[in-house]
């Protein structure tokens, strides 16, 4: 009996899960195929709030698919599609350099032990090291980490102009600029163009 590896390359109506010259048949076919979806996102983003009223089982009609499919499909798929625009955003801060707080898990015959107890110093906050950077994950996507810092502030806070000069232009712009479809999803943190400095005139970030 021939094995897989010899069907591999002929067509006997059979799939093989590792074979990449042979087409996925199994689970159920998707009501709405990827050129449906762009049919209907075209037809949302042209006609914009005229486009929305239009109740889920009439939209595809509407957008001139000639497909039948009910309303609570077009609803998920058109759900879907715009989560995967998304792209989540925030910094992450780290630390490194002489330790600060140590828990220290003692058996219970230690804990007076003189050659167990240890006296350390809290190291001076001139001398603990931190890093800080910026990421943006999403469906199907991960972005580079962007390494900033900010001058005169060691805790990381983002500012500004930070954001501005280190991320938006950069690399927002960049992916903007290649035509990528996307939303950055951001907190409400006053770095980000939020809180308080939403509400200033000269907000460069929100310019």
């Amino acid at each position: 009996m021939p094995s897989e590896m010899e069907n591999n390359g002929k067509d006997d109506g059979r799939t093989f899960h590792n074979a990449s010259n042979f087409k996925e048949t199994r689970g159920r076919k998707k009501k709405l195929t990827p050129k449906a979806l762009a049919i209907l996102e075209r037809f949302l983003e042209s006609n914009g709030f005229d486009g929305r009223t239009i109740p889920w089982e009439g939209l595809p009609r509407a957008a001139g698919l000639d497909i039948e499919v009910s309303g609570e499909t077009v609803r998920r798929a058109v759900k879907e599609m715009h989560f995967r625009k998304i792209r989540f955003s925030d910094e992450c801060h780290f630390g490194f350099g002489p330790q600060g707080k140590l828990w220290v898990i003692r058996r219970p015959w230690e804990r007076h032990c003189p050659d167990c107890i240890i006296e350390k110093e809290e190291p001076a906050e001139k001398d603990k090291k931190r890093l800080h950077c910026w990421a943006a994950v999403g469906y199907n996507f991960k972005s580079d980490l962007i390494w900033y810092n900010v001058p005169g502030n060691n805790n990381g806070k983002m500012s500004l102009q930070i954001y501005r000069d280190k991320i938006l232009e950069p690399v927002v712009g960049h992916w903007l600029r290649k035509g990528e479809d996307f939303i950055v999803e951001e907190d409400n943190s006053s770095g980000h163009g939020g809180g308080r400095n939403g509400q200033k005139k000269k907000n460069i970030v929100k310019q």
